[in-house]
């Protein structure tokens, strides 16, 4: 009995297909591909990759149809035929005998940029291309900081609502360019990581507009430190520039609850861009985003709050009201703002830096201005070029300065230059932007060629409320600022300290750019009243010589995490915090910077077990924090081991009851997997941490 039938055949006779006719596959069709001599190579899989981001490339070797055709086997290379970025991976792979298909893996294209075409090659066959776009990293939602929408698709035309919770009476808080108000919000960006920040969006409304927008500005200021607080600065923006890129209807209407279908107050999303020419990299530390928004009618414009059905409390916004920064209230009850904050995470970066990139035209003198970084450069230029500048808020890497200068500047530039030929340099900043400056008359610019080097004078001379060099220099490099007197506090040590009431207690929470010969930290708190007033005075609740978490650093130009929990508060009370550190010589500092915290709930009790917790960053370099919970105060053991077993820490920690924190330093440890564990009355517990270098 025939087993098979003919089905088709291609008059090539490229293929054909024939039918099962017995047996279990009765009934079932197979094709056939003739056994043909590979002529040629094919990139079967469609590429679009993302740029820094890996790939694959599948090959194959087929007939003159287009067919796969086994091969003797041998190596195949891929290459990069057109594109200005580098390919990189696994650029060649083996073909094995009787073999038609290979994968080439862990490719990585290092620019975003159509028109990119590779090639597959070898075995004497015809090379195979493929052509196609590397796209940008998008985007990332890296924050949200909180809902608008409380009834979704139940406003007019179906759609979102954002209803007033009961209780609360406030539609939207003026911040319009017209009447001068501004309103702000934090952020907080984690230690061992920035975040590069592309765009903002913000919400705003306008009474009696249609869906069609009316916001047509929105500028943009972020200090470090709370807004209007003793020692917090401006690191970034201004009130004058319009960063407002996009604006449309967010399909959100601000209504009550018995005003569903309300349209008298469409809200607006505003896509800001902090710059258009400069790139900024937020630094870990705690930032507050301060906005204001301008539109074409006379209502407003308004920021609606953030919105959760039966929530009073929905953040720590504040408000500009004309004189001073004040709590954003309604009813009595602190409000939080909605907006979004989109970009990309950046591991390993230590503080915040701008880059802006501007062409140096010809010019006797030419003036570059770089207004995102505060930083001008006047020469006579008789060569066109290219300037970069980074501008860097962190402390530069010490060297010496000259015998004059008894403080250089916890913030510095430096400049990259493509092309650019010139004579007579000088630079220039806008004083009132400089961070930590009291007396002007004593500044002076610093220059040196590269960080291992000493700094030089510059001079400098105030000129229409700018500091600018006096003496010439004709080649670039690293540029700070240096006083003569100790009545500028150049370096700018505490970069944030914020505070928040929890179910435990009051966390607080701070960030040092840099430290010297620090010992640690002491708490203070004092009580006060509803309107400030003090009703007990300063006093010491937590000191580093008890707790581990609050051991400072010594001398470091690194960037420093540091948080405490308070959980001796108790409700109704609002406390006011300060902190205070210590040189190892016994010399006391007194930040000038507080945060009031008011306590509404009473803290839980807590019942605690002994525990070791993972360390956080992890893998980290060099400085890396270890929680740990006690059931009862007393005395604790860390041990750390290399994967040999040999000790390289063994330190008896007097540890509270509940938890704790030890920050370990590996300076002069190698890469590698390490051991730690903690020893305590009736427990035992170890883990492990990876140190990369």
């Amino acid at each position: 009995m025939t087993a098979w039938s003919a089905v088709n055949a291609g008059s090539s006779l490229s293929t054909f297909n024939v039918r099962r006719t017995v047996g279990p596959d009765a009934g079932r069709t197979f094709r056939f591909v003739p056994l043909r001599p590979a002529v040629k190579l094919a990139i079967l899989n469609p590429l679009a990759p993302t740029v820094g981001k890996k790939f694959a490339v599948v090959a194959e070797a087929q007939d003159a149809f287009n067919l796969p055709q086994p091969t003797t086997g041998g190596t195949l290379t891929l290459s990069l035929v057109s594109g200005t970025g580098t390919l990189t991976g696994n650029l060649t792979a083996t073909l094995n005998p009787g073999q038609s298909r290979v994968v080439f893996r862990n490719l990585q294209y290092s620019v975003a940029q159509p028109g990119v075409q590779v090639s597959v090659s070898g075995l004497s066959l015809t090379p195979g291309t493929a052509t196609f776009t590397v796209s940008p990293v998008p985007p990332e939602l890296l924050y949200e900081s909180g809902p608008l929408v409380t009834n979704p698709a139940e406003g007019a035309n179906f759609a979102d609502a954002s209803v007033i919770t009961d209780g609360l009476g406030i539609f939207g808080f003026q911040h319009s360019v017209a009447s001068g108000l501004r309103v702000a919000m934090p952020i907080t960006v984690p230690p061992g990581q920035g975040w590069r920040i592309d765009s903002l969006v913000f919400f705003a409304y306008q009474t009696g507009s249609t869906t069609t927008s009316t916001i047509t500005s929105v500028n943009l200021r972020i200090w470090r430190g709370t807004p209007g607080a003793p020692g917090s600065e401006i690191i970034f923006g201004n009130t004058t520039t319009n960063r407002l890129n996009q604006t449309r209807f967010s399909g959100i209407y601000r209504v009550t609850s018995s005003t569903l279908t309300d349209v008298q107050r469409p809200i607006m999303a505003q896509r800001v861009l902090p710059s258009t020419s400069a790139t900024l990299v937020l630094g870990p530390g705690t930032y507050w985003l301060d906005w204001q928004t301008g539109g074409s009618l006379t209502s407003g414009p308004w920021v609606p709050p953030i919105s959760i059905e039966g929530q009073l409390t929905t953040g720590n916004a504040r408000q500009f009201n004309g004189t001073t920064w004040v709590d954003l209230l309604d009813n009595g009850f602190p409000q939080g703002l909605p907006f979004q904050v989109y970009g990309q995470v950046i591991p390993g970066v230590p503080f915040t830096t701008v880059t802006q990139t501007a062409p140096a035209p010809v010019g006797n003198p030419s003036t570059i201005d770089f207004p995102d970084l505060n930083f001008t450069f006047i020469a006579d230029i008789t060569t066109a070029g290219t300037l970069t500048v980074n501008y860097y808020l962190g402390p530069p890497a010490p060297s010496t300065p000259p015998t004059n200068i008894v403080r250089v500047s916890s913030y510095y530039w430096d400049v990259t230059n493509v092309g650019t030929v010139f004579t007579n340099g000088r630079v220039r900043s806008n004083i009132a932007r400089l961070l930590g400056v009291v007396n002007p008359s004593t500044l002076r610019w610093l220059r040196r060629p590269n960080s291992s080097q000493p700094w030089s004078d510059l001079g400098g001379t105030v000129i229409s409320g700018n500091l600018q060099s006096t003496n010439f220099f004709n080649a670039f490099s690293e540029f700070s600022i240096g006083s003569e007197t100790l009545d500028n506090p150049l370096p700018v040590e505490l970069t944030s300290f914020t505070g928040n009431a929890t179910a435990q207690g009051v966390r607080l929470q701070w960030q040092t750019a840099s430290e010297l010969n620090n010992a640690g930290f002491i708490i203070m708190r004092s009580a006060v009243s509803a309107d400030g007033e003090t009703i007990s005075p300063a006093s010491a609740i937590a000191s580093y010589e008890t707790a581990t978490e609050l051991r400072g650093k010594g001398t470091t130009a690194s960037s420093t995490a540091y948080s405490f929990l308070d959980n001796t508060v108790e409700a109704g009370k609002t406390y006011l915090y300060r902190l205070r550190s210590v040189d190892f010589d016994g010399t006391v500092h007194d930040y000038p910077t507080t945060v009031r915290v008011e306590v509404r709930e009473p803290v839980q009790a807590r019942v605690y077990e002994y525990a070791l917790e993972q360390n956080y960053p992890n893998p980290f370099n060099p400085t890396t924090t270890i929680p740990f919970t006690m059931k009862e105060a007393g005395t604790a053991t860390l041990i750390i081991t290399d994967i040999l077993g040999r000790t390289v820490l063994s330190e008896t920690i007097q540890a509270r009851a509940g938890e704790n924190q030890y920050r370990f330093v590996a300076n002069n440890l190698g890469s590698g997997l390490y051991f730690y564990t903690l020893r305590a009355p009736g427990f035992q517990q170890t883990r492990k941490m990876m140190l990369l270098k």
